[in-house]
């Protein structure tokens, strides 16, 4: 909840009006809001990331795992999107975004996947033996 509650702060940012309607970022007001609505979104993604570097080693809480899931996958597919679909000097800033989201969410899916109880342990898998010639 805390990171919601940073994102939503950091969407409020007052700007300062100038002569000729131009706030401090260089942008027309039309545009301020989707300014604003991606700075909150990199903070947020900022947040889970330096709370699960803080807490490495601890299992999440499976709410903390859906939270970061379904946040992030969304942000994953646009700024995936986007980077199909930027021009080739600019297509790494969105493709670096989608797999930083794209790791957030992998890491939110694997807490969710992994057994509570047992300590984080990593979920169970079947190894097949192939025979001695491999």
């Amino acid at each position: 909840m805390k990171a919601l509650a940073l994102a939503a702060a950091m969407s409020l940012v007052p700007t300062l009006a100038h002569a000729n309607d131009r706030d401090l970022l260089g942008t027309s007001p039309e545009r301020d809001v989707g300014v604003y609505v991606l700075l909150g979104i990199l903070a947020l993604d900022t947040t889970f990331t330096v709370y699960n570097l803080a807490t490495l080693g601890e299992r999440k809480s499976d709410l903390y795992a859906l939270g970061e899931t379904v946040l992030t996958v969304p942000q994953t597919l646009l700024f995936g999107a986007l980077a199909s679909m930027a021009d080739d000097d600019d297509a790494w800033i969105p493709a670096t975004l989608a797999v930083w989201t794209a790791g957030i969410a992998a890491h939110g899916i694997y807490t969710l996947a992994t057994d509570a109880e047992s300590g984080g342990a990593a979920p169970r898998t079947v190894m097949f033996s192939l025979g001695s010639q491999f």
